[in-house]
């Protein structure tokens, strides 16, 4: 006995007569396409994707099969479909293009601070990048920020402390693309810092102390600022 025939013997009265007039149409449409069908072609299983049950009472739900309870999924009975699996792979696609990037930037990153320590310990000033940001750094100095991730979520607040290219924080020179922060408090704890060192990996390590922060993912805190009331 599969889902249809099971529609059909629960919403039947004992008389013989559907229970109510939406029921009588819907076994009447199942009893014309098992009788269109030949007994060959017809499902030996209690349910399938496109069986008579779902074309005459719409295709199940993700994660439910109807007529079954709540035990059985589409997953566990016909395999994932296409569909998702598509979007499941797009997605992770995403991810890793996501991961490369970010990946290719520290790398960048890392290359650039060479090249400016470098610089730094042959007496030549760091030279000046053609990514600072636009707007002018060094107003940020002592002002209260939103430290951003490259998704532009909030991942802690602090105090810009320095801008100044050439000064020393976490045994690296600010250069231009960066700024020095105080971290005051961490909105996402376990959030990976742009620049580690053995002590201080993720923001969480970093609550209290002074690190390097991209300055295209500083943010200026306008609702509160250092000496404001609480």
């Amino acid at each position: 006995m599969d889902r249809s025939e099971l529609f059909i013997v629960t919403h039947t009265r004992k008389d013989g007569a559907p229970v109510n007039s939406e029921c009588a149409v819907a076994i009447e449409k199942i009893q014309a396409l098992k009788q269109s069908q030949s007994s060959a072609s017809s499902s030996q299983t209690v349910a399938s994707k496109y069986d008579i049950y779902s074309q005459v009472l719409v295709e199940d739900k993700p994660g439910r099969v109807r007529g079954l309870g709540t035990g059985p999924t589409p997953a566990s009975l016909w395999g994932r479909s296409t569909d998702i699996l598509k979007d499941e792979n797009k997605k992770l696609g995403d991810r890793v293009k996501d991961l490369e990037e970010w990946i290719a930037k520290l790398e960048g990153t890392e290359s650039k601070f060479q090249e400016e320590n470098d610089s730094v310990d042959g007496g030549v000033a760091p030279k000046e990048s053609t990514s600072v940001t636009k707007q002018d750094v060094h107003s940020l100095i002592s002002k209260r920020v939103k430290l951003l991730d490259m998704y532009g979520n909030i991942v802690a607040m602090g105090i810009v402390m320095s801008t100044n290219p050439t000064k020393i924080v976490m045994g690296k020179p600010i250069g231009q693309d960066f700024c020095e922060v105080a971290v005051l408090l961490a909105n996402k704890p376990e959030s990976p810092l742009f620049i580690k060192d053995d002590n201080r990996k993720t923001m969480k390590d970093a609550i209290g102390s002074h690190i390097l922060w991209f300055l295209q993912y500083v943010q200026l805190d306008s609702k509160r600022q250092v000496g404001d009331q609480d």
